[in-house]
């Protein structure tokens, strides 16, 4: 596997791939930057303006003259955008090694950033050295880096590294400038964001107004994390918002930390109103590009994180970017964002998509913007990937596919370097820069403007009725014309002088079976302009009445030629067609027949009827996965033609089954009924439509259903059906309080012990619960006047999680004045079970919904809690608490069995929410008990008097038993007795001995 920021090697030459999957961006570059020496690096760092591409080359040697005795100091280029000659830019760094300065391999032009439509231009060298001299000696080296910046005309250097490092060694090692960005934020000038990952190998990052630099710490709980690795910020809601990464986050996944700043002191910024993002693995070095933009167009900037190291198999570097939506500020100032997707690319191998990431405007003006992402190790010569922005976010799949490579086998990092995309030729479309350092080259693909064409079709008679042609026997025969308007917009409502040459093809009756119509001349050949043209074309029917239940339909089918958009030499007058949803550019317009009817003005009765199957008009969200509609209609008049159904949905909803004659867009769906074929008297038709039921949002689902054809309608009122679902949001909430201890013996603990506590919240569901204030509420104090006592003596810390998210929070002291209920009931065994010994006890119930217990509230905003068993909210304490201190309350009692709750509240959530709290924490006193002496003479006792009954029984001889020969001689002598007694009559008297 390859490591972050490789040491780079030589390449040869380079040929161009043909790109997959085309759109606007040149298939291949347009102009191309060539290093004048190889192993320069050429194209390491990249910063394209208007009026010049300016390339960081950090192993250049220096041609200027007090810097040529500098071994590789290297260098930014200024190159033309048009020829592509490169001349060493003098305007950051031009003077010579200075007393304490070692330029030597610095590395200047490892990273670059500034303004494209301004002169404004940032460029740093990283591996700058300090020195100090002992007589001609060094005694001391530190590489803390340095960076040069060009502003207002003149340059000025930021080195608060170099002039800290003399009063703090931890500065020794920072290599300043391992990024940097320009901040345009809402403070009148700009600000520079130098990233120190290296520093103290936790990491730092420096705000410089002018040369003055703020150093802000590292934001992030463990050290080791270099924070700083990259540098970006944002504009949102008129705040200056800034992001910097953490890739490695000490044996932890990579972090990115979002924040604002303020001033901590004259030297240091602090952090606030900070928001984590957090990676799915600690391989992946999530966080080693950053790009902010709005992709989905709503005005809020995204963030999007690379992660080149991460692993579809834990083998290879795939590499992916992690696209967060941002949904604005919480009601606790922080930001929320919400994880779209991860972009991924289909290449098996280790391509490290992800490991630069570029911003590129509106590139196909859609009026959303784009990015492009660079996969510098794909096929040992790198790729470019460009994902186009839309309402929902980034596409999924890439628009365009850029490619270059190389005569031998070693990789030329195509796309380790990427630029915002700049207008430079003034087609108002965005032109992109890719740099290839391995190749010691810079690209530049321009961008060409997306024409969109626009056709319309008209015949001059929308329906032949049957009554009024020429026909003989079965045969039906009609004339008409067909007009064909075209004209083209270019995307983006750009104005263009060019002519285009379309080839075009008309289809007559493209869906019989049967010939039904020709035409007087074909149509091959369209040339538009700006200026809409017009055609006709002759259309002649012949066919039998046993064809036409079906209407007429013309198809157009265009391409547009002769565009010279595939060489090196960029085509001005050139474009690219829109692309559209369909395969084929196809037109289409239908011609109807009329027949059956009772008058020469035929008159449809139609009639529609709709129903809701499996749900109501109240329905509770997520309750069901689907829902059924179904659409009855019915013509009770003349024969109809070219019947549709047009359902429009109140909001985007996902259609999963409809009949196959349907289309459907978000919010439409569109049904040519009987496909277009004839729809009798008395003939019913059934529309069967399946729906998504967990993607609802708002309040009220609005589905309107309208009935039309080409007839003339008796009666309109019955071809409209309304349904308006009123939407309501249910959810059953679970609390688990797991405590650990979970009870307390008073008398047995002394001081202060420490609760661990994890509540664990599920949503059953079935509805999510949106935009809501969570309240963790925790018993400080108990106080009613006449007793007082400490109930959890501080809550030292807090940790709230959902998934991979972490949650910021606030904490405050709180009153809650709810009437008390009783609060002595009998134990609840089931709840406690480990503690038999006290289920004859009472127990005493406090929590915060009681009037005489103040509390501690944790507070915090979630966006959306969905019913997930396996992404449960966690809410992670750790409790100081005194037991003996309850003694305050119960002076006098021997037995004491409290139970103290910690509850979870969701204010102001807009889902009705049944909730159900398990787990406490318990603190009992069993009392003084028997004394031990009490049992011990219980004992003696007992044993005497079991002694002395013993030796009574035995003197009666209870315990002599008989043996076998003296029953038998008892028994005769009983028997011999009796004889005598009986004159030779005897009775037998069995005597049994037990």
């Amino acid at each position: 596997m390859t490591h972050p920021r490789p040491v780079l090697l030589v390449l040869g030459v380079l040929a161009v791939v043909p790109l997959l999957s085309a759109y606007n961006v040149s298939p291949v570059p347009n102009v191309v930057f060539n290093a004048t020496k190889d192993g320069s690096y050429f194209g390491y760092a990249i910063h394209l303006k208007k009026d010049g591409l300016f390339v960081g080359a950090p192993r250049a040697e220096s041609s200027l003259p007090k810097q040529r005795k500098i071994a590789e100091p290297g260098a930014v280029f200024r190159c033309n955008v048009i020829d592509g000659s490169c001349v060493q830019y003098d305007q950051l760094d031009n003077r010579g090694r200075d007393t304490h300065m070692n330029k030597s391999g610095q590395y200047f032009g490892a990273s670059l950033d500034g303004i494209v439509d301004r002169e404004e231009l940032v460029g740093c060298a990283p591996r700058f050295v300090y020195e100090d001299y002992e007589g001609r000696e060094i005694s001391e080296r530190a590489m803390t880096g340095i960076c040069y910046a060009r502003m207002n005309n003149s340059t000025i250097t930021l080195k608060e590294a170099f002039d800290s490092r003399k009063t703090k060694s931890i500065f020794d090692y920072s290599s300043e400038g391992f990024s940097v960005h320009m901040v345009q934020g809402v403070e009148k000038g700009l600000k520079i964001m130098s990233g120190l990952p290296l520093h103290d190998f936790s990491g730092v990052v420096i705000i410089y107004t002018g040369t003055f630099g703020a150093v802000l710490h590292s934001v992030q709980e463990t050290p080791g994390g270099y924070f700083g690795y990259s540098v970006n910020s944002m504009v949102v809601q008129n705040k200056t918002v800034y992001v910097a990464s953490a890739p490695r986050s000490n044996g932890s996944p990579g972090k990115v930390f979002i924040f604002e700043t303020k001033v901590a002191n004259t030297k240091q910024l602090d952090a606030h109103n900070k928001v984590v993002l957090v990676g799915d693995e600690i391989r992946d070095y999530f966080g080693y590009s950053l790009c902010t933009e709005d992709i989905n167009g709503d005005g809020l900037p995204d963030v999007l994180v690379g992660a080149p190291y991460y692993s579809k198999n834990s083998r290879d570097d795939h590499g992916a970017v992690f696209v967060y939506l941002s949904r604005g500020f919480a009601l606790n100032g922080t930001l929320k964002f919400e994880r779209q997707l991860v972009l991924a690319s289909n290449y098996t191998g280790s391509g490290h998509f992800g490991y630069s990431i570029a911003s590129l405007g509106d590139i196909n003006n859609d009026g959303f913007n784009d990015i492009a992402v660079g996969a510098p190790f794909e096929q040992n010569g790198g790729a470019v990937y460009i994902h186009h922005g839309s309402a929902t976010g980034i596409s999924s799949n890439p628009s365009q596919i850029l490619k270059i490579s190389s005569s031998n086998e070693t990789s030329a990092m195509f796309g380790a370097a990427l630029a915002r995309a700049v207008d430079i030729d003034g087609n108002y479309y965005g032109d992109i820069a890719v740099g290839a350092p391995f190749a010691d080259r810079v690209f530049l693909f321009k961008t060409y403007p997306i024409l969109r064409p626009m056709f319309s079709m008209n015949a001059t008679k929308s329906q032949i009725n049957l009554r009024n042609v020429s026909s003989g026997n079965d045969t039906v025969m009609d004339e008409f014309e067909l007009e064909i308007c075209y004209h083209y917009e270019i995307v983006g409502n750009i104005r263009m002088d060019h002519e285009y040459d379309f080839e075009t093809t008309l289809s007559l009756d493209t869906q019989s079976s049967v010939i039904r119509a020709t035409t007087d001349s074909d149509l091959k050949l369209l040339r538009f302009s700006t200026k809409k043209q017009c055609i006709r074309k002759k259309i002649t029917v012949n066919t039998s009445f046993y064809y036409v239940d079906i209407p007429i339909v013309f198809g157009l089918t265009y391409k547009l030629i002769n565009q010279k958009t595939t060489g090196e030499q960029f085509c001005d007058s050139c474009a690219i067609l829109e692309k559209t949803s369909n395969t084929v550019n196809f037109v289409k317009h239908s011609v109807v027949f009329g027949k059956e009817c009772d008058n020469d003005d035929c008159r449809v009765d139609m009639k529609l009827f709709g129903e809701l199957r499996n749900f109501n008009t109240s329905l509770v969200v997520n309750s069901t996965k689907t829902l059924e509609l179904m659409y009855k209609i019915t013509n009770m008049g003349d024969v109809a033609y070219a019947t549709k159904l047009n359902v429009h949905f109140s909001q985007s909803v996902k259609i999963l089954k409809m009949n196959g004659y349907c289309e459907s867009t978000d919010v439409i769906m569109t049904c040519n009924i009987n496909n277009g074929r004839a729809l009798r008297n008395n003939t019913v038709i059934v529309v069967n439509v399946t729906l998504d039921g967990s993607t609802l949002m708002g309040d009220q689902l609005v589905i309107t259903a309208q009935l039309s054809s080409s007839g003339k309608e008796i009666e309109d009122a019955d071809n409209r059906h309304t349904h308006t679902i009123e939407l309501k949001r249910f959810s059953e909430v679970d609390v688990r309080g797991l405590y650990n201890p979970s009870y307390f013996d008073i008398d047995k603990q002394d001081g202060t012990s420490v609760i661990k506590s994890k509540l664990i919240v599920e949503n059953l569901g079935p509805s999510n619960i949106q935009n809501t204030t969570v309240s963790v509420l925790i018993p400080e104090t108990f106080d009613n006047g006449a007793r007082s006592c400490p109930l959890i003596e501080s809550v030292k810390s807090v940790k709230i999680l959902n998934g991979e998210q972490e949650f910021t929070f606030s904490s405050s002291p709180t009153t809650h004045s709810s009437t008390s209920q009783n609060n002595l009931k009998p134990f609840n065994e089931s709840s406690h079970s480990n503690l038999d010994f006290l289920r004859n006890k009472q127990e005493v119930i406090l929590s915060c919904h009681q009037a005489y217990v103040r509390c501690r509230n944790v507070t915090f905003f979630i966006a959306d809690f969905t019913p997930s068993p396996d992404i449960p909210l966690q809410i992670e304490l750790e409790l100081d608490v005194q037991p003996k201190a309850l003694l305050k309350l119960f002076p006098d009692e021997d037995n004491i069995l409290v139970s103290l709750f910690v509850t979870v509240d969701f204010v102001h959530a807009q889902t009705e929410i049944h909730q159900s709290t398990q787990g406490s924490i318990v603190f009992y006193r069993t009392g003084s008990g028997v004394p031990m002496w009490v049992y011990v003479l219980s004992v003696l006792l007992g044993a005497l008097i079991l002694a002395v009954i013993t030796h009574l029984l035995h003197k009666r001889q209870f315990f002599k038993r008989m043996t076998q020969s003296d029953m038998e001689e008892k028994l005769t002598r009983e028997v011999s007795e009796a004889g005598k007694r009986g004159s030779g009559k005897f009775v037998i008297k069995a005597s049994w001995i037990f």
